[in-house]
């Protein structure tokens, strides 16, 4: 007989529906949170579709800044399900992506196009570059960066280290325990000292790394039920407790966008079947699930500077934003996928 209950590497899956579906669905409300709300906001512009759903979607279910961070976390909790599945491989084909689009909008600045930045800013030097390309002014206070939601693959990545690092740590609660410490660590320190609260603030999103860690653990039965369901209890309690402890945090309804999210990930898993599968093998999801990542990272980038630059109506100037932002991830992504190929390596979702 095949012992399973003190198995705690998080080994490898096959892809599955319900993985597929949140993707896809990430996807989408990254999209619609940081390339059409976002702008609408900045903007000071008006959209029928962005009102309606801010009063009767948004604000009801306590889903803030149009569902971007809602659509974070069910990423970071999806990719959480599958860290462990080649992990090594998958930090180069999340790091590429990072790569490519930051040098896009570092040249798009340059050229003068109105690119998304936090803070805003219209020059790029090589610090600045290089900065942002190696990640580390996404921890930094008050630094430039080209790619605001590149801190999304940082924690991907992280989550990926951790369960390769920890392949044959015994038990398996220790790796999602562990992370919490280092998380709640992060933020009580972030709470006290400015020049670690950027860092913290990202840190405090990791907990859905470890929501999606623990729901394949528990599934595995590498962990009891009633432990995973403790350690995942304690995973939102880390995105409530930051959310009064770090300013910049504070009545964006994190927690609550945390609950949805490790719900929806729990229920899709425990419940995916042949009518999931049939939903996931739609072209559409697919396509959606397996470009994820430039979704994520090519709105501010490729979408921003397309509505700034047409002379249209609000509503077309986006439409043809998400529209270039689809074409630019479809091109990222072939260019990725044959260069890896070339190499003789197989191509993996991650």
């Amino acid at each position: 007989m095949i012992e399973t209950a003190t198995v705690p590497r998080l080994r490898p899956v096959a892809a599955e529906p319900a993985v597929t579906l949140l993707r896809a669905a990430a996807a989408v409300l990254v999209v619609y949170g940081y390339l059409v709300g976002l702008w609408v906001d900045r903007q000071d512009a008006y959209l029928g579709l962005v009102d309606v759903l801010r009063r009767w979607v948004n604000r009801p279910f306590g889903l803030g800044e149009d569902f971007g961070p809602f659509g974070v976390m069910l990423l970071l909790a999806a990719c959480g399900y599958v860290s462990g599945r080649g992990a090594w491989g998958r930090l180069a084909r999340l790091y590429v992506p990072v790569v490519l689009v930051t040098a896009t909008a570092g040249a798009l600045l340059t050229a003068g196009a109105r690119v998304w930045t936090e803070p805003a800013t219209s020059t790029v030097n090589v610090p600045r570059l290089l900065g942002n390309v190696s990640l580390v002014s996404h921890l930094l206070p008050d630094a430039a960066v080209l790619v605001p939601l590149a801190w999304v693959v940082l924690l991907a990545m992280c989550g990926a280290l951790a369960s390769a690092a920890a392949a044959r740590l015994r038990p398996g609660w220790v790796l999602p325990a562990g992370q919490l410490a280092v998380v709640a660590a992060l933020v009580v320190l972030g709470s006290w000292r400015h020049e670690l609260r950027e860092l913290a603030g990202h840190a405090s999103f990791y907990p859905m790394v470890v929501a999606g860690q623990l729901v394949y653990l528990a599934r595995s039965r590498a962990v009891p039920v009633w432990l995973a369901g403790l350690l995942g209890t304690l995973c939102w309690a880390l995105v409530a407790v930051a959310e009064p402890l770090l300013p910049e945090l504070t009545g964006w309804w994190y927690p609550v966008a945390a609950a949805y999210a490790g719900l929806l990930l729990t229920v899709a898993v425990l419940t995916q079947g042949r009518v999931a599968a049939a939903f996931a093998a739609s072209p559409v999801v697919r396509w959606a699930s397996d470009r994820v990542w430039w979704l994520v990272l090519l709105p501010g980038a490729v979408g921003w500077p397309v509505v700034a630059v047409v002379d249209l109506p609000v509503g077309v100037g986006i439409l043809l934003a998400v529209l270039g932002t689809v074409l630019a991830a479809e091109l990222g992504y072939w260019l990725v996928r044959l260069a890896w190929s070339a190499g003789g390596r197989r191509w993996e979702q991650v």
